[in-house]
């Protein structure tokens, strides 16, 4: 092989070489981002198509209802911010009356008073984001009841419409069980197990 030839043989094996490692490094650095093609919902019925919005720019990105009625009644959990912080809250009192969306609207005029700690890595935040965006919020759920006595949680994500802010279901762990249908609901709950290593929603 002339000097040439080998000098465009080597030339090109790098061009390949590199264009592979290119491929390979945004798979590994947009895990959550690919899992996004593989989802079954589309958006077609998505909290996008239905005028919702979710970017980074919104305040909240998802919400923890926690309520075991054996524990004097409180309801508790958390709200997690667009910077990925995590806001532990408890509603003490007769709270189980209270629906998830009047926990959250209660969370949110005593935010100011209430710690944030990190929680959700930046880099994950905008993926998120826009997983959540395309979550079906008429998905059905596969329910089990597992009788724990344990209470039941559950992880909410927040989308807004014309500015204001609502809650989509995405999990429920405890007595009740409530596995989602919906493939980008599924990713999320798949990171919050992961981020969790596998405890319920309540030890957050």
């Amino acid at each position: 092989m002339s000097g040439m030839k080998k000098l465009m043989f080597g030339t090109t094996a790098l061009i390949i070489a590199a264009i592979v490692f290119a491929l390979m490094l945004n798979i590994t650095k947009n895990d959550l981002k690919k899992q996004i093609s593989d989802n079954p919902g589309g958006n077609k019925s998505s909290a996008a198509a239905s005028g919702q919005t979710n970017t980074v720019d919104q305040d909240y990105l998802f919400f923890t209802y926690n309520l075991n009625i054996s524990l004097d009644a409180n309801v508790s959990g958390c709200l997690i911010d667009n910077t990925g912080e995590k806001f532990n809250y408890t509603l003490t009192g007769n709270t189980t009356v209270l629906t998830p969306e009047e926990a959250f609207s209660k969370v949110l005029k005593k935010k100011d008073e209430l710690s944030g700690t990190d929680f959700i890595k930046e880099k994950d935040i905008s993926n998120l984001c826009e997983v959540l965006n395309l979550i079906d919020a008429d998905m059905e759920f596969q329910t089990e009841e597992n009788g724990t006595g344990n209470g039941i949680s559950t992880l909410y994500g927040i989308v807004y419409s014309s500015g204001e802010p609502s809650l989509i279901k995405i999990y429920s762990t405890g007595d009740t069980i409530e596995d989602p249908t919906d493939g980008n609901a599924i990713v999320i709950q798949k990171y919050f197990r992961k981020k969790l290593n596998e405890f319920e929603l309540s030890s957050i």
